[in-house]
């Protein structure tokens, strides 16, 4: 009738804030310092507790910890105004502590206002004083409605306490009893709080394919090349894959590597996850060995797709082209919700993979906002996909899109002629962008972009990097304002801008206004900057909002007020609207004068010969630093023709003093330059 803590080791358990562990009396002076000597070995239960602790806070289950507070009279008189929290349970930033007077710990106390407004309906309590304290909290909560389990190993200052509380809760509600409220020795307790989850009404990302499908079976679900998958397909298919998953040892909650190219396979791998109740961790197919292996050990996922098994030795691997056993059954599974959605990797260039994992469970209510409100992504439309689908941006809008009943047109590597001919094929009216692939299809000779017909397009959202104010200018004027929006915002989605392109024109250059979370610009010493000033950027969902992501391998840069830094610098205008300039990491300074590289960046590009450009800080030995160009050229060029043609547009100390030209591009699909590796080469070269 007791419950044994768990092996501290395991690291697989995770629940949501549907459940609550609450910690009972765990206090100094109540290790045998209160003048009753314990009867079972306090170390022990001291041990069990620790592990517990640590299992809750690892897996995501909010912790509660009580404090008992009696005033002279009472049983623990010496212990006012309260008994120091043992030190290996002492809570941590977020944890809530709840002073109680009399043994119940709901009675006079907030801590059942606590519990709902958190959402909370399921808890385990643990602690010392079994017969009063424990039985008591157990007691008013099953009065209070709410469901309680024991975690109790029967070490406890007064005799046969654990019996005392487990009879409470069999006598206080017989039904519960019945259905197993007390726990056996062979139940684990945080599988019974992670059931918690799939017992809402909420609906499972992996179970809305096959409401689509039932309400449109023949429709086109998914289009690659000169393949298209309906929704009945793809939900049988997903099924399949899913039950395959599962048998080689995916489960809810674990992590499955993701490292297929862009394609209708991809897309099967990421719903057969949902459909487990687990989270895609998508990486790019292209990376070296090295690279993906040490992405894969930092997840520890369950399962790695898309690989080849002997690159990942010891790990559950399947290759690209995996088709599960035609024998297993295709009907739909049993609704199953992640804590996380998603898991990308990051899409910055330190170098160091780190994982930010989205703190939204995977369900339609989590993210319906988002893709309905933000993105505009409309139902049954059709989307074109033209980023790589291991990055934030084309992971999220794709598959919100699929989920939102659309034709996803997958293109498997972005090409501009290509583009434009897929959306005058299938009337694509929702196009995911970045700025690389504006200026490529720009650059396009003036008659083959304009034959093609894409009056069907009703948004181009482009993200992921800054746009030149002239390339907007341009796109804006050949569709419309109304058709170009911009979203600025790290994967980790602590504040988010947002700007039509109407507005835009009245705010040349900025990216928006904020529409989720707080933004600040703050100078070096963390004071905000008036607009016009150039600073840092600070953000956060809201002073007491829950966090948006976690990291796995790295810190985030942080300061106090839960605010936290990308490294993006920029200003804001009278009116509110952001503009950025660059990261500090890229920032140059020249003999005492900052120098923003997207800005010299976005004039180098405006030139009708440039295809891209990189800009980068070089050491010299007056200044400095000194501005050096990698410039990719579609014709020859030289050195003076661009700098007689930066000359109207830059200062002089802004201008390139040397150039490099190459023929390979210096952007990938996902728009992003790795500025540092670029610079670190160029260092290299000139230090031998």
């Amino acid at each position: 009738m007791v419950y044994r803590t768990p092996r501290s080791d395991d690291h697989e358990l995770t629940v949501d804030d549907a459940a609550a562990l609450i910690l009972v009396d765990l206090q100094a002076g109540a290790f045998g310092d209160c003048g009753i000597p314990p009867t079972h070995d306090a170390d022990l239960l001291l041990r069990n507790a620790s592990a517990l602790l640590w299992q809750a806070r690892a897996s995501g289950v909010p912790v509660i910890h009580i404090q008992h507070c009696a005033p002279p009279g009472e049983l623990f008189e010496q212990g006012a105004p309260g008994w120091p929290i043992v030190p290996p349970l002492m809570p941590e930033a977020g944890e809530v502590v709840v002073r109680k007077r009399v043994s119940n710990a709901f009675e006079g106390t907030d801590l059942d206002q606590v519990l709902r407004e958190r959402g909370t309906r399921r808890i385990v309590v643990t602690g010392l004083q079994s017969e009063h304290c424990v039985a008591a909290t157990c007691r008013g909560a099953l009065r209070l409605g709410y469901e309680v389990r024991l975690a109790e190993d029967g070490h406890s200052t007064w005799p046969h306490g654990g019996r005392a509380a487990s009879q409470i809760i069999a006598a206080e509600n017989e039904a519960l009893e019945r259905d197993g409220v007390v726990l056996r020795p062979t139940d684990r307790l945080v599988d019974w709080l992670r059931s918690s989850r799939n017992m809402t009404t909420e609906t499972a990302l992996g179970a809305l394919v096959g409401r689509l499908a039932q309400a449109d079976p023949d429709r086109p679900a998914l289009t690659c090349g000169q393949d298209t998958v309906s929704r009945a397909a793809l939900e049988a298919r997903t099924n399949r894959l899913a039950r395959a998953y599962r048998e080689l040892g995916v489960r809810q909650d674990s992590f499955v590597t993701i490292g297929l190219p862009n394609g209708i396979e991809f897309f099967e791998a990421v719903l057969a996850v949902w459909k487990l109740g687990a989270t895609p961790q998508p990486i790019s197919s292209r990376l070296p060995p090295a690279e993906r292996r040490a992405i894969i050990d930092l997840a520890n996922p369950s399962l790695v797709v898309g690989v080849e098994p002997s690159e990942t030795p010891g790990r559950t691997t399947i290759p690209a082209g995996f088709e599960p056993d035609a024998s297993l059954p295709s009907d739909a599974l049993p609704p199953m919700i992640a804590a996380s959605f998603k898991a990308p990797t990051s899409g910055g260039s330190t170098g160091r993979p780190k994982l930010i994992v989205a703190t939204q469970a995977g369900t339609w209510e989590a993210i319906e906002g988002f893709a309905t409100t933000l993105l505009r992504i409309p139902s049954d439309g059709v989307h074109l996909v033209t980023g790589p689908l291991y990055h934030n941006g084309p992971f999220v809008t794709s598959l919100f899109a699929l989920l939102k009943g659309n034709h996803v047109v997958v293109m498997e590597r972005f090409d501009a002629t290509a583009a434009l001919a897929m959306i005058e094929q299938h009337r694509v009216d929702w196009m995911y962008a970045v700025p690389t692939m504006m200026h490529r299809i720009w650059r396009l000779p003036e008659h083959d972009r304009n034959r093609f017909d894409v009056s069907s397009l009703r948004v181009v959202y482009h993200m992921a990097a800054p746009c030149p104010p002239w390339l907007k200018q341009a796109w804006i004027d050949w569709l419309g304002g109304e058709c170009i929006l911009e979203l600025y915002g790290g994967t980790e989605a602590q504040s988010i801008t947002f700007i039509t392109g109407d507005e835009w024109l009245e705010h040349r250059g900025s990216v928006g206004r904020t529409v989720l979370g707080e933004i600040l610009v703050l100078d070096a010493e963390g004071n905000e900057l008036p607009p016009g000033e150039v600073g840092e950027i600070w953000m956060r969902r809201g002073p007491d909002a829950p966090p948006s992501y976690r990291y796995v391998g790295a810190e985030a840069k942080s300061r106090p007020g839960h605010w936290e830094s990308l490294g993006d610098m920029g200003w804001k205008d009278e009116d509110g609207y952001l503009y950025l300039s660059d990261r500090d990491t890229d920032m140059i300074l020249v003999g005492g004068a900052n120098v923003y590289p997207a800005e010299v960046e976005s004039a180098l590009d405006e030139h009708p010969h440039v295809k891209s450009s990189c800009v980068i800080g070089l050491p010299d030995d007056d200044y400095g630093n000194m501005v050096h160009a990698i410039v990719q050229t579609a014709e020859r060029i030289t050195t003076t023709e661009l700098d007689e043609f930066l000359r109207s547009r830059l200062g002089t100390y802004k201008r390139p003093r040397t150039y490099e030209f190459v023929t390979e591009p210096l952007r990938g699909d996902d728009g992003k330059v790795r500025r540092s590796a670029l610079r670190a080469e160029r260092v290299a070269t000139r230090g031998r």
